[in-house]
């Protein structure tokens, strides 16, 4: 099995994490992140996308605001949970379609190698592949376990290559989709992900009433 590195749950705020969207390029970077370690958050989620790094075949160039805003959250003692999304219209045709094509699979898990090596060494070391493509927002034109599933094993082999201590998390559903999670577990994607993770919204009401 692969090494795996400790993951850094012991302490304050190990266990409680912030989604952030600094990929989305929003600003106050560094207010936000002083403000979540603040309030006691040892983690966020947040992204890198596909479609912002490589925007001509085979070049991998990182904008500086994300370089910055992980390497903020690596001076603060923050860990990062780094999603790896979405789609590439060099290969798919649209930011958000679900690739579903061997050569779009690889050119996906080339861009989960990159990302994975250049980020490593500032301390990310988990990763999400893909944001819920259990829904059709983000997963065009309609979710399919099949297709997450091979996409998983080509993410998981290209992040493991790159970082065999990393850690891969699968699924990320909107919602506590047993449906699609069975799916994906069912085409043999639980081979390829350390973790299951899904996103079990509760608004309009607390959690503890959902």
């Amino acid at each position: 099995s692969p090494t795996r590195s400790p993951s850094p749950t012991a302490g304050r705020g190990g266990l409680i994490g912030v989604q952030t969207h600094f990929g989305q390029y929003r600003a106050g970077v560094d207010e936000l992140l002083d403000l979540i370690k603040g309030a006691g958050a040892g983690w966020v989620r947040d992204e890198v996308y596909w479609s912002e790094v490589e925007k001509k075949k085979g070049v991998f160039d990182f904008p500086p605001s994300y370089d910055y805003y992980l390497k903020a959250a690596r001076a603060r003692g923050i860990q990062v949970l780094l999603i790896l999304d979405f789609g590439n219209a060099l290969y798919s045709g649209a930011e958000k379609g679900g690739p579903a094509t061997e050569a779009e699979r690889e050119a996906f898990a080339r861009y989960c190698g990159e990302v994975v090596k250049r980020y490593g060494p500032l301390g990310v070391r988990h990763f999400e592949i893909w944001n819920e493509p259990n829904a059709s927002m983000f997963w065009k034109p309609q979710p399919n376990p099949l297709d997450y599933a091979r996409l998983l094993e080509a993410a998981y082999r290209a992040c493991k290559d790159a970082d065999p201590g990393s850690t891969v998390l699968g699924c990320s559903t909107s919602g506590t989709d047993l449906d699609f999670i069975g799916g994906v577990l069912a085409a043999g994607g639980g081979r390829f992900m350390d973790a299951v993770s899904f996103h079990p919204y509760s608004q309009p009401s607390p959690p503890e009433q959902r």
